[in-house]
């Protein structure tokens, strides 16, 4: 099934996503971006070679200038956009999807991916060619990791030290950034994973019950360690002593560390961890909530003029590096608070959260609400992005997924008991 959203054209390779169906929405594309000049970047995904080439001629033939990067991360492609000033970008990546699934990420000027309207727009454009001679050209950029990774070193918020690390790339795009800015700032760095070759060693999905193997380097002399998904968008944290933590845990201690240096209220999605209230308040700012999807919570960013943003996936957004969801980023602001001693000292400080994330497969988002009423009747409901219940600190999000064909069920709570309730519920319970 193809899922198109401001998460990207997404779907199951050669069945949902194909070369016809990559032309139609390159096209597309085309028509709605004012200017000529359009940066190109994959992951490192098999079939993404075959593809780039169909997405950059389709490109050409629509009078298009394509800068092409090759494999990047998807946050240096944004990056590079927005220094060179690009008119927009497409990024073929599936993100943590598996190896037979592909995207089209697509971005407008200024190095952020598309707002739905825009996207809208798009979509009023497909099978409506409009091919110009004489074609655009194709010019390929280098040193696209190299400019990044010193930007965000030299950026004048991270801290160097010595750390032994180990890194876990899952052989995508990040294989030679999150080493490298790792190395940047004086870490002892053991890579895993670290090829360029697309298969997936373990599921593509950062989230600690996939990184069981990581637990075993910091019970054995690794201070830390960093996983991503084949994009680099997202990246997930490991701290001797505490093990692989939360996808939740990125945002709260990024954001913790960052609030040092900036002022203003963080912008969130709404099925991001409450943990990031608690550190909001800490400095004495508050938590705006945002729909799911980078794009919309960069929206909300720029309508409340919040400098610091995210959601729980483990994607960290500072506007004023990289107006993306950065996993070069995080992983150097991680590290940076480690080497400070303020990381440790704030996981120490944080409260106990429980916390689920299921989803339901062949039943709309609406089906799924009944199961969940009599639980939640006394709470407050917000339903700009399908239905988020709140009450003091437990939450409830039941939502249809950006990137995939299912409903996804999220709730937390300091209660214990309420999760233990929402999960029987989901099961049918009474």
């Amino acid at each position: 099934m193809l899922k198109v959203s401001v998460s990207g054209i997404r779907g199951t390779v050669p069945d949902d996503f194909n070369p016809l169906l990559v032309v139609r929405y390159t096209s597309a594309f085309s028509r709605i971006i004012e200017g000529n000049r359009i940066l190109l970047a994959r992951d490192t995904r098999p079939h993404g070679a075959l593809f780039y080439d169909i997405v950059a001629n389709t490109l050409r033939m629509a009078g298009k200038d394509v800068y092409s990067i090759g494999i990047a991360p998807t946050p240096t492609a944004q990056f590079v956009s927005r220094k060179m000033d690009m008119d927009g970008g497409i990024i073929l990546t599936a993100s943590h999807n598996p190896e037979n699934w592909n995207a089209l990420k697509l971005s407008a000027k200024g190095g952020r991916f598309l707002f739905r309207d825009e996207l809208e727009k798009l979509l009023s454009y497909l099978d409506d060619y409009r091919w110009v001679v004489p074609w655009g050209e194709r010019i390929e950029v280098g040193n696209a990791v190299e400019q990044h990774v010193r930007a965000v070193v030299e950026s004048g918020y991270m801290r160097e030290g010595n750390a032994r690390v180990v890194a876990d790339c899952v052989n995508g795009a990040m294989y030679r950034a999150l080493p490298l800015v790792l190395t940047r700032l004086g870490a002892d760095v053991e890579k895993i994973y670290c090829e360029s070759s697309g298969r997936f060693e373990r599921n593509p999905e950062p989230r600690k019950e996939y990184l069981g193997h990581l637990d075993e380097y910091l019970g054995s002399g690794f201070e830390l360690a960093f996983a991503t998904d084949p994009d680099g968008d997202r990246v997930v944290l490991g701290v001797a002593g505490y093990g692989m933590l939360s996808e939740e845990m990125t945002v709260a201690l990024s954001v913790d560390y960052l609030l040092n240096f900036v002022r203003g209220d963080v912008v969130v999605n709404y099925s991001t961890s409450i943990l990031v209230e608690f550190v909001a308040r800490k400095h004495g700012v508050r938590v705006i909530r945002a729909p799911v999807g980078e794009a919309n919570v960069l929206r909300k960013m720029e309508e409340t003029g919040s400098p610091l943003g995210g959601e729980g996936n483990g994607g960290l957004i500072f506007p004023e590096i990289n107006a993306t969801r950065d996993g070069v980023l995080a992983s150097a602001v991680l590290y940076s608070s480690y080497v400070s001693g303020q990381l440790l000292d704030t996981l120490e400080s944080l409260p106990r959260t429980y916390m689920l994330k299921d989803k339901v497969e062949g039943e709309d988002v609406d089906m799924v609400l009944e199961r969940f009423r009599p639980l939640v009747k006394d709470f407050d409901l917000v339903m700009e992005d399908g239905y988020y219940f709140r009450r003091g600190d437990s939450w409830l999000h039941i939502r249809p997924s950006n990137t995939e064909p299912i409903v996804r069920v999220y709730a937390e709570s300091t209660d214990r008991e309420f999760i233990d309730m929402v999960r029987k519920s989901l099961k049918g319970g009474a």
